[in-house]
């Protein structure tokens, strides 16, 4: 077998092999009567191409490097996520559909692959990184950009003790240059085995951060006894110039437990962006559901992670107890127009009957009915119609293994199906992840730049009644312009679109609306017909902040380049097929646009909420650090 892959290898660098297809006819030659079951890897096939790179017998080829990434997707929104769960819990939640399994954290399932992972690493956070740092790179993908997202249900239920340690060895992994073995340093502590449980004394009101970690002993921490050692602290100044930097960290949690202590802690920890577990805003859904909490806590919540600069993603579930489709779709109207809610992304978990549900008896019972497929595909159909430019949909359906979906779909590629349903039906879909370049086709050609007006068009639907969109002439400059050519898909999927932005360049839209008692502007760079998403800024002008760093202050809530990522120090090759948008500078250059916009409107500085691994970037372009935000006095 050895001498088959140094051949496949050989031949490709010999025929410079460029294209997947043509790869893959290459490897299906030298196989030949082979069974088709053996045939190599990616990842067999990389260890084999660097094992003869190591041996002289052939020079290092960025092509052949590409061709052998496995999983491409993992790395074309410019970032490589890696997620964890934090170890089982008492849950203060009651909800009708969530499973209960023991050991494993609620609402969550021992055979979903996130949470298989983290039993094979006994919920270390410690290994779970280090195991998936080494499987992103066994892949073929970058490392030094790494977004992090804790899961395991309710974060702000934990004690606080226990969540600075986990965030910590998260951070350790990271900062770690050595391979994980048996013999190096791990993060075994007093935290290590949690599993048996006294329940939680915490309630939302409280922020003292008081609870009971087991049954032998009472591990009492508050912000300041424990939020101020150096452990965390060192592991956060190590970061911001280590291999694998932490440019983005997410926590999952419930609207009830957002408080102005937990939104400074969670600011200490390094976090970024929050989930939320809304599920519905109408109040009778949420009382049937056994939720726990009201609308309102949703609209609080909301109000003060915007004002202290976090992004928001909501979890929303369509075909609860009390609902139905048209209920579901007035729902996410709701959410993309209503000022109180407007979140930045959104991940839609469909109801699904699971064993060891409140619901599950309800099921069998024949007091509750999930949605059939096709009512499921049709109101997500209608929801992509509907959503504005800045939300990014992150998921269309929760990762459940279909074998312990007892009622409701069990479609996995639901967003292929939707896709192809809005094409036949001459609609699309507008959020971030369908628009961003990397999954995008783009026709190669050259072309002339266009100019445009400023445009302010009626309001559609799914957008909000103050919403404002404008191209902005003239921000770039003749030597700053960057063609939108070059850039094709390497989805299939994708490639079936018929994309095609025309011949003009990017252009930089503002778009603006109103949202938490603030105001927000989406900043993209795009094709000129948007279809085509490279770079976002969210900016945002905050009535009132209660952080005394954020006082005086617009907040830069995120910055992005999308497309295939680049390591950091490195430049951009704009190689066909790949995306290569990132270090191109339209990161700073959309910062400097929030800056002049911010100044404009009387704010004497400017913040912005970073992942720890970021900063250095940031102190380059002027920012200093305040409290936990990068800072600029805007002169």
């Amino acid at each position: 077998m050895d001498k088959i892959l140094e051949n496949i290898i050989s031949e490709a660098a010999k025929r410079k092999v460029s294209d997947e297809e043509a790869f893959l006819s290459l490897v299906k030659e030298n196989m030949k009567g082979q069974n088709k079951h053996k045939f190599p890897s990616n990842i067999i096939l990389r260890k084999a191409y660097f094992s003869m790179v190591h041996d002289g017998k052939i020079k290092s080829s960025k092509t052949i490097e590409k061709l052998l990434v496995t999983k491409k997707m993992r790395s074309l929104s410019g970032v490589s996520i890696i997620t964890v769960l934090t170890k089982p819990w008492p849950c203060p939640g009651k909800c009708l559909y969530c499973p209960t399994e023991a050991d494993v954290p609620k609402s969550y399932l021992s055979s979903e692959p996130a949470v298989m992972r983290a039993i094979l690493c006994d919920y270390d956070p410690y290994k779970q990184v280090k195991a998936r740092l080494e499987s992103l790179e066994l892949e073929g993908h970058p490392t030094d950009k790494i977004e992090l997202i804790v899961i395991g249900g309710t974060f702000s239920a934990l004690p606080k003790d226990y969540r600075e340690w986990f965030v910590t060895q998260c951070l350790k992994a990271l900062n770690d240059q050595f391979p994980m073995t048996n013999d190096q340093p791990n993060s075994k502590s007093q935290f290590s085995n949690t599993s048996s449980h006294s329940g939680d004394d915490r309630t939302p009101e409280s922020d003292s951060g008081q609870a009971r970690m087991t049954k032998k002993g009472l591990l009492h921490s508050t912000f300041a006894e424990v939020g101020r050692n150096d452990t965390l602290g060192e592991a956060k100044i190590q970061n911001e110039t280590a291999s694998h930097r932490c440019v983005g960290l997410t926590l999952e949690t419930r609207p009830d437990y957002i408080t102005k202590g937990e939104v400074q802690w969670m600011r200490y920890l390094g976090a970024t962006r929050v989930e939320l577990g809304v599920q519905s805003v109408f109040d009778d859904v949420l009382e049937t559901n056994k939720r726990g909490h009201k609308v309102s806590a949703t609209v609080r919540a909301t109000k003060l992670l915007k004002d202290a600069g976090f992004k928001i993603c909501y979890h929303m579930m369509p075909g609860l107890q009390g609902s139905d489709p048209c209920k579901d779709l007035k729902m996410f109207k709701i959410i993309f127009t209503d000022a109180r809610f407007q979140p930045d992304y959104v991940k839609i978990y469909p109801c699904v009957v699971t064993k060891g549900s409140e619901l599950y008896d309800l099921w069998k019972a024949g007091k509750y009915a999930p949605y059939t497929d096709e009512e499921l595909e049709n109101l997500i159909c209608e929801i992509k119609k509907i959503v504005p430019y800045h939300v990014r949909i992150m998921r269309l359906i929760r990762d459940i293994p279909s074998s312990e979906i007892e009622a409701g779909s069990k479609i996995s590629n639901m967003r292929q199906n939707v896709q192809r349903k809005l094409q036949s039906e001459g609609a699309s879909c507008k959020c971030i992840r369908c628009r961003e370049i990397g999954l995008t086709q783009v026709k190669s050609e050259k072309s002339k730049v266009k100019s445009f007006s400023s445009v302010i068009p009626a309001s559609p639907a799914g957008r909000p009644s103050d919403f404002i969109e404008r191209r902005v002439e003239g921000s770039l400059s003749q030597n700053d312009q960057f063609p939108i050519s070059n850039f094709q898909s390497i989805s299939n999927d994708q490639k079936s679109r018929g994309t095609d932005s025309g011949q003009a360049r990017m252009t930089l839209f503002q778009d603006e609306y109103k949202a938490s008692g603030g105001t927000e502007y989406f900043l993209s760079y795009e094709s000129p017909d948007r279809k085509i998403l490279f770079a976002l800024l969210r900016l945002r002008f905050p009535a009132e902040t209660f952080l005394p760093e954020l006082k005086d202050s617009a907040i830069i809530r995120e910055v992005h380049t999308y497309g295939q990522q680049i390591k950091i120090g490195k430049k951009p090759a704009c190689r066909p097929g790949w995306g290569d948008t990132q270090h191109k500078g339209l990161g700073k250059k959309l910062i400097k646009e929030a800056e002049k916009m911010a100044k404009e409107s009387g704010y004497k500085k400017i913040a912005i909420i970073s992942g720890v691994g970021v900063r250095d970037y940031y102190r380059k372009l002027g920012h200093k650090i305040d409290g936990e935000y990068m800072v600029k006095i805007l002169t």
